[in-house]
């Protein structure tokens, strides 16, 4: 009956784990190209009561089974949900979505390089020099295939401003014509999306368990097309997540009805005697 106690502790730890998740997920549910995280449960030690007998003379089993009870379960990993969420248009120019798998590559304040997938980006000119230069919300440089940072040329018309699916910056001259202004917004990909570590502001990095990204699309590997004027939002379904709220909460109150239990059958054990 203590090791009830105990398995039963440990099975409402991991739901308390599992509804921090959830929490996450629905507090997150209108953020850009927000990804949804799930956890992965494996059974926890097992205590061999009674073992399996073998005949090492007929080489065979006596007894085939075994007595084996479980001390619960464990997080084995917390994964992320790297399916496109709901593309929406918003018709700012500076706002980009990528339908397909790659990622936006930016450089903080460090000088690290991180991934996001969103593409609400603004611009900044700077004082001194006078260029203006794409940025996100945070100011970090977003960069383009040379792995520089944007910088959009004073002789561009930001109103006639446009970005095609590969990301090439284009523009209208004062004669009508559409000017290739060489810049070319860079995508990434990576071999295992679940091995990027979460930075927070929708900022990824990269890990060993990730690779290096990916410059060069093959025809086995799709960056995606860019869109501009839309936003990806958050892959979040709340109704999927109201189902696991309520499944977790089960969970939660089966676990402590077992302790309750146990706790009535240790009290009748301390009773007997009486």
């Amino acid at each position: 009956m203590i090791g009830a106690f105990k398995t039963s502790t440990a099975g409402m730890k991991n739901v308390q784990a599992q509804l921090d998740t959830i929490a996450n997920n629905i507090a997150n549910v209108n953020t850009a190209s927000y990804k949804k995280q799930g956890q992965e449960f494996k059974d926890f030690l097992y205590e061999s009561i009674e073992k399996v007998e073998v005949d090492k003379n007929k080489n065979s089993e006596v007894k085939p089974s075994m007595i084996q009870i479980g001390r619960g379960s464990k997080i084995a990993a917390t994964r992320r949900s790297f399916e496109v969420g709901n593309i929406t248009q918003t018709s700012n120019k500076f706002d980009f979505a990528i339908d397909g798998d790659g990622f936006f590559e930016v450089i903080t304040t460090g000088g690290e390089r991180m991934y996001t997938r969103d593409g609400r980006f603004k611009t900044s000119t700077s004082e001194e020099t006078g260029e203006t230069a794409l940025v996100t919300a945070e100011g970090y440089p977003i960069v383009d295939e040379e792995g520089e940072y944007i910088t959009i040329p004073e002789e561009v018309n930001m109103s006639t401003l446009t970005v095609d699916g590969e990301g090439k910056f284009l523009y209208k001259n004062t004669d009508g014509e559409m000017v290739d202004t060489g810049i070319v917004l860079r995508t990434v990909l990576f071999k295992n999306n679940q091995g990027l570590e979460a930075k927070g502001d929708n900022l990824y990095k990269k890990t060993l368990a990730s690779g290096e990204p990916i410059t060069e699309a093959d025809e086995n590997t799709k960056k995606g097309e860019i869109k501009q004027g839309f936003v990806e939002m958050s892959n979040v379904k709340v109704v999927e997540e109201m189902v696991n709220l309520i499944t977790a909460q089960r969970a939660y109150e089966l676990n402590s009805k077992v302790i309750q239990a146990a706790d009535e059958m240790l009290s009748q054990v301390n009773n007997l005697r009486r």
